[in-house]
Order: structure tokens, then sequence, then C-alpha cells
């Protein structure tokens, strides 16, 4: 973890402790500040703090003393019981999975440990993420003036999903960044027959 980062959570960090002390359970830092691909001033650094119980007042806490701090330093955080972390398995299985296997803990128990991901709704929200991607890409390029975002923000957004599936069908998936020398007539066919082939391929292999 780079230093500028770890200066940086451990600043929230202090705030949260004031807030919740012994009721705070773990810290867990997930995202692009441990994949690599983080970039200072302009990605966020993505927080889960985990409380043994949490009311309206701590809302209020939270944003008297360590809302301005996480604005300033491009920090999301998330709060959740416990309860919540485990019992929402089923309902964000895609972002759950990744976080559980890409994350580091600051501070406390590494309670990602008991999250359980069935792969049912796994294939089940992957489905739909793809569906909905594809949906919006179909619905940019008829409705958007400028064709060549739609395709670089698809692209964007399925880097995303892509090594998701990978993991689950056991094959590579490519998609090649669109580059402004290509036909974008071409590239719009690459994406629509991409989208086909594996919407189909991931009904029969899961």
């Amino acid at each position: 973890m780079e230093e500028k980062i770890r200066n940086k959570i451990e600043g929230f960090l202090k705030r949260v402790k004031e807030i919740f002390g012994e009721r705070l359970l773990s810290c867990i830092l997930y995202g692009s500040a441990i994949k690599g691909n983080y970039k200072e001033g302009i990605s966020d650094i993505n927080l889960i703090v985990i409380v043994n119980k949490f009311d309206a007042k701590d809302l209020d806490e939270i944003k008297r003393k360590l809302s301005k701090y996480a604005w300033k330093m491009l920090i999301k955080p998330y709060f959740f019981s416990e309860w919540f972390l485990l019992s929402s398995a089923d309902a964000f299985p895609v972002e759950w999975k990744d976080i559980k296997e890409n994350h580091i803990v600051i501070y406390g128990q590494d309670l990602t440990e008991k999250i359980n991901i069935e792969n049912e709704n796994l294939r089940i929200e992957l489905e739909r993420k793809l569906k909905q991607l594809f949906l919006d890409f179909q619905h940019g390029i008829i409705f958007e003036k400028n064709k060549y975002s739609v395709v670089e923000e698809t692209i964007k957004n399925l880097n995303f999903l892509i090594p998701l599936i990978e993991k689950q069908i056991g094959k590579r998936i490519n998609v090649s960044q669109y580059s402004k020398r290509e036909n974008i007539e071409n590239k719009i066919d690459e994406l629509l027959k991409f989208f086909s082939d594996t919407i189909i391929f991931i009904e029969r292999k899961l």
C-alpha cells in the first residue's frame, strides 16, 4: 500500500475510533488502492467499516466529525453491521466476491472470511450485469450523439466484469481497447457479438 494512502486511512481510522470506540469491529480496504490501478487525486479509497450496533446518532457523529475529512481525502466508506455484511452475499455476490478475494484488513477482524458466495447467486448477478450493460450499450449507440464515448465507457465497465466472469467459466475472454484508428462500426459489431456470445456461454457454463 502506498504511503500516501496509508496516511489518509490512518487519519480516517483515528476519527472512526473516536466515534465508535469498542463498537468498531473491523475496517477493510478494497478496490483500486490494492489492485494497482489507484490514481492519486482521481481514484476513491474504498473502505468498509463494520461496527457492532449502529443508529441515527452515529450518522450525525459521522457527518460532524468525519465527512469533511473523508470528502477531502477522496475516502468512500460504507458502514455495516456484521449481520449486514454476511447476509448480503446473495444480494451482491459479484461485489462481495471481489472484496473477499481482494482486500486488506486495516483494523480488527477479517470478517470477509465468513462470507459465503453461492455459485447460482453469482451466475445470476453476472448475467444480469452483463445483460444490463448490453442494453445500456444499445441504448447509448442509438440515442447518444458521441458513439465513441459509449464504446469507451462500455469497455471500461467490461474491464471490471470480465475478470470475475473468467474465474467462473474457466476461460479467457478478450475485449480489446478501442483505438480512434479503428472503424467505429466494426468495433460496435465486435461488442455486439461479444455480448451475445458471452451471455449464451455463461448461461450454458454456469
